[in-house]
């Protein structure tokens, strides 16, 4: 794609125990945060599904079949470019998630409950806990 201003998560189901998040290495403001799996393409990805594919892949090692966007927002922050942040869900293949890159702390799963909990006590990024709010409606 040579068009790159977006980033890509999944909310991605299926799987058993839960919805797959991630722990990044902190240097979010307020401490660590979780984050759904994902992020920004490279030039090679031919769409937002086969970016999100290969980034779930790189980070949390887990297959999964992208489906529909759930969540769109433009992101403009002072000194950085503005790109798009788009969440879609996507289907569990196969694979065992763990953290696969140096910049990823840990993976783990989280019922809706447990997630609704952690929206509610700030422990998700903002927009990450917008649009898990948005799926569970």
């Amino acid at each position: 794609m040579n068009n790159v201003e977006f980033a890509v998560f999944g909310i991605i189901e299926k799987i058993d125990g839960g919805i797959p998040l991630v722990l990044k290495k902190g240097n979010f403001q307020g401490g660590e945060k979780w984050k759904l799996p994902g992020g920004r393409p490279v030039k090679r990805d031919d769409s937002k599904r086969e970016a999100l594919k290969r980034k779930v892949f790189k980070k949390i090692k887990i297959v999964v079949i992208p489906g529909e966007v759930i969540f769109k927002k433009a992101i403009f922050k002072e000194k950085i470019v503005g790109h798009d942040f788009i969440v879609m869900k996507a289907d569990y293949s196969y694979g065992e998630p763990i953290a696969m890159k140096n910049e990823i702390k840990k993976v783990e799963l989280f019922s809706r409950e447990e997630i609704e909990s952690m929206i509610e006590n700030g422990e998700i990024l903002g927009n990450h806990a917008a649009a898990l709010g948005k799926f569970f409606g």
